[in-house]
């Protein structure tokens, strides 16, 4: 059985089970918005604290989230062979990955960013995109996106918002980083990272619109929506 991950973005329902189900052997990787509870490692790759560009850090923007983290019990384990790495297979617990370790969180792990050149760590526009890096580091084979990228009317998602595009953009890199390391990435949920379907120029020419395209050319003056 391939070593798989499934990183999970949202529910698209309410009552959507956890995408383990049924997969158990896969580890299920979260954001900070983790709604499961079945979820093997978080990530939140955030200040902790006030700065610039992340005003309140996260423990002022998100106080219910720090609290949930500072009750995780303990992780525990022993280095592997490589510096800065760990054996998984040796941990207590479940890791929730910050910035660095934190002493209010028993549970946190330093995201381990210096295992990856300084342009591998430029192409890192998003969560997912350390996540898919870590994958690939640690010879994970099937890697599974499941809602990431969903094609829907809201404004706060990638299909609508601009400057969500700009979050998410390293994701197709990834991907193709991923596939040139021989891990097979499969994307579950209707998502515009999903493979197209159709080769272009020879099946299509970029004619098949979906949401964000549609409301782009018929929202009033071409360029806008509404």
């Amino acid at each position: 059985m391939l070593k798989t991950v499934i990183l999970h973005g949202k529910r698209a329902v309410p009552d959507e089970p956890s995408p383990r189900v049924g997969r158990e052997h896969a580890e299920l990787w979260t954001g900070y918005m983790g709604v499961h509870d079945d979820w093997t490692r978080r990530f939140d790759p955030h200040p902790v604290e006030h700065t610039k560009h992340y005003p309140d850090g996260i423990k002022g923007r998100r106080p219910d989230v720090w609290e949930y983290y500072k009750g995780l019990p303990p992780v525990t384990m022993k280095p592997d062979r490589f510096s800065q790495r760990y054996a998984p297979s040796t941990w207590d617990g479940r890791p929730v990955y910050l910035l660095e370790q934190h002493p209010e969180v028993p549970a946190s792990l330093a995201y381990p960013l210096d295992l990856f050149t300084r342009r591998a760590q430029l192409r890192m526009t998003c969560t997912v995109d350390m996540q898919m890096a870590l994958a690939v580091e640690e010879e994970f084979k099937h890697i599974i996106l499941h809602n990431i990228g969903l094609i829907t009317d809201e404004w706060e998602t990638t299909a609508l918002n601009p400057e969500w595009q700009m979050r998410h953009k390293g994701i197709l890199y990834w991907i193709g980083v991923c596939e040139a390391a021989g891990v097979t990435v499969d994307v579950e949920g209707d998502s515009i990272f999903a493979p197209s379907g159709k080769v272009y120029g020879h099946e299509t020419c970029g004619r098949d619109f979906g949401v964000a395209q549609r409301r782009y050319f018929t929202g009033g003056k071409r360029g806008k929506t509404r």
